[in-house]
């Protein structure tokens, strides 16, 4: 049997954790696309699923995969170890940034690095943080940026992101929501499940001071609910800050929807990043990105080029505010935004990784 009909019968296994309207999930489907298009069979599966190493061995036996892509060296990786096919890993962004400093989930991670074909690093800020972890690891390394693919829907319209927002709004400001002109709103959108690792509440006060100024101007964060305690935080602390409202995640389509055509930016307040496909879709979908001033934003964002970045409240809302009220300074940065796209976020390049990493799993 020659090579390429063989490969076209590989069945592969891509584990991550698939919250639904994630950026995890988003990077897994795009991934499950590029491998179908070869003939391989792919199936995704959530880490949540299992919960010891034997039974996702077992899973592996029974369902006759031959190989398997992870998502999170410690999240998808700790399932990993006695895996009895060959298995690469893609670096999620919190294993490189926050799990490495847990010394056990270190040695779980280390074991899962020595093991792994291959790594996958979305940027060379991430690729050089595993080298300064794990030295000999440079000859599995490969940097693969993710790409970018939009699907905004038709039939999702301001007015259908005024009624979400008044949905979830205080009484007050769904009345407010109601009178308000179509076009007139300044909304600034979060995109973020909600977990502590993202900070949606880090400018919930500036916002509520700058709506008391302007009352056309809201912060929305919008996304799932990954742990339930502090998403109920969130929400109860949002209700005492008016202009700030906390919406459940929408569909991919809807939220592309809402991103290219109802608000005047995407913001990200994240401590830790891998690569945030929010940020990508934001500029894919020619609107302007304020970010958080962490490495994996900075891998992204060339401040006042293609978006912004921001070390504090104060500093952001200086930004927010040209944003708002500069429309020849959006414009500038959407095209700066869109050109980065194009220039460093191929699916073609993303596309022949995969396949190449599949290749490599199998000989």
């Amino acid at each position: 049997m020659q090579l390429l009909e063989y490969m076209a019968m590989v069945k592969i296994l891509l584990l991550a954790r698939l919250t639904p309207q994630s950026g995890n999930l988003t990077t897994a489907q795009r991934i499950k696309g590029h491998l179908a298009e070869t003939g391989h069979t792919c199936e995704l599966q959530n880490s949540e699923f299992f919960e010891t190493s034997e039974g996702f061995r077992h899973y592996i036996v029974e369902n006759e995969f031959c190989c398997v892509i992870g998502i999170h060296l410690w999240r998808a990786g700790k399932f990993l170890l006695d895996c009895p096919v060959p298995f690469s890993m893609i670096f999620g962004g919190t294993d490189l940034n926050e799990h490495v400093q847990d010394s056990k989930k270190l040695h779980v991670m280390t074991q899962v690095v020595e093991k792994a074909k291959n790594l996958v690093a979305f940027s060379q800020t991430m690729a050089s943080k595993a080298e300064e972890i794990w030295p000999n690891v440079k000859p599995k390394l490969i940097v693969q940026p993710q790409a970018v693919f939009t699907c905004p829907s038709e039939n999702f319209t301001e007015i259908d992101m005024i009624c979400k927002m008044k949905e979830c709004a205080t009484a007050n400001e769904s009345l407010h929501l109601k009178n308000i002109l179509r076009g007139a709103l300044i909304i600034f959108l979060l995109v973020a499940g909600l977990r502590p690792v993202k900070d949606p509440m880090f400018l919930f006060k500036i916002f509520s001071d700058w709506h008391k100024q302007d009352s056309r101007v809201f912060l929305v964060v919008v996304g799932p609910e990954i742990d339930l305690e502090f998403s109920k935080m969130v929400k109860e602390t949002a209700k005492k800050y008016p202009g700030v409202i906390v919406m459940p995640a929408l569909s991919q389509p809807a939220l592309h929807a809402g991103i290219k055509h109802c608000i005047t930016a995407v913001v990200n307040t994240s401590v830790s990043e891998g690569m945030a496909a929010c940020i990508l879709e934001a500029m894919d979908l020619d609107t302007v990105v304020l970010a958080r001033k962490i490495p994996g934003n900075e891998c992204l964002i060339k401040h006042d080029e293609n978006g912004l970045l921001f070390q504090t409240p104060e500093e952001f809302l200086s930004l927010a505010k040209q944003v708002a009220y500069n429309e020849k300074y959006r414009e500038r940065l959407t095209l700066g935004g869109k050109e980065y796209i194009s220039n460093n976020h191929s699916l073609r390049l993303e596309n022949e990784t995969y396949k190449s990493v599949v290749r490599t799993l199998m000989n």
